[in-house]
């Protein structure tokens, strides 16, 4: 068969799939024979979707997933939804939620760390979220909409709460110290970061800290 004929390609890349489900990019370009190019075009051409986990390196044809209630599909820890990206897809479990959720909450069904995805959803105004003790509930459209409902629900939350307490002056400088040794601390590996620089704060306490003083955006000069 000449790999370099479309027709010829793109049935290619449909068997390639439906022995495997699922592949990686780079799998589908070696299996192909083709430039990168001209594969990103085939797939293009046959609309396979892309992972919203694992930085977007897998592949499926929008036919073999079954999504859950929440538009995901799982397959080896890989993660798919019905939706264009991981912000959107986030944006939609949230307002398909009763009650709102943390971001603990958006983590477990996603199965992924999402502090980036939610810094940039709040940077574009894409999402409504209450403080409720130390931590935010993230809100879906239909409370918003609803004043009484809302109010009634984070006042029941409030005594359930979780707190982290107050941010002690040593504990902002200690985190400040390891930013700065970082260059930039990664959100999805503070507990590497407590162990290196023996911090003795939680997670938790590192994330409100980083919160509320915006300290993600901030890079060492």
């Amino acid at each position: 068969m000449d790999a370099h004929k479309k027709d010829n390609r793109l049935q290619l890349l449909n068997d390639l799939f439906a022995r495997k489900r699922v592949c990686s990019f780079q799998e589908i370009v070696d299996d192909a024979g083709c430039p990168k190019i001209t594969t990103r075009r085939d797939l293009k051409e046959i609309k396979a979707i892309s992972s919203y986990s694992h930085q977007r390196r897998f592949l499926t044809l929008p036919t073999i997933p079954t999504f859950n209630e929440y538009g995901i599909w799982q397959f080896n820890g890989i993660g798919f939804s019905r939706y264009k990206d991981s912000l959107e897809l986030i944006v939609n479990v949230i307002n398909s939620s009763e009650k709102g959720l943390s971001r603990e909450d958006i983590e477990r069904i996603l199965e992924i760390k999402i502090f980036q995805q939610i810094q940039i959803l709040l940077t574009r105004k894409k999402l409504n979220r209450a403080k409720v003790g130390n931590r935010y509930v993230y809100l879906p459209e239909k409370l918003i909409k609803n004043k009484k409902l809302r109010v009634e629900l984070l006042d029941t939350r409030e005594a359930e709460e979780y707190h982290v307490g107050k941010i002690r002056i040593n504990d902002l400088i200690a985190v400040l110290k390891a930013l700065l040794a970082e260059h930039m601390i990664d959100m999805d590996n503070l507990e590497k970061v407590i162990r290196k620089y023996s911090l003795g704060l939680t997670v938790q306490k590192i994330e409100q800290i980083i919160l509320k003083f915006d300290l993600s955006s901030k890079k060492k000069c």
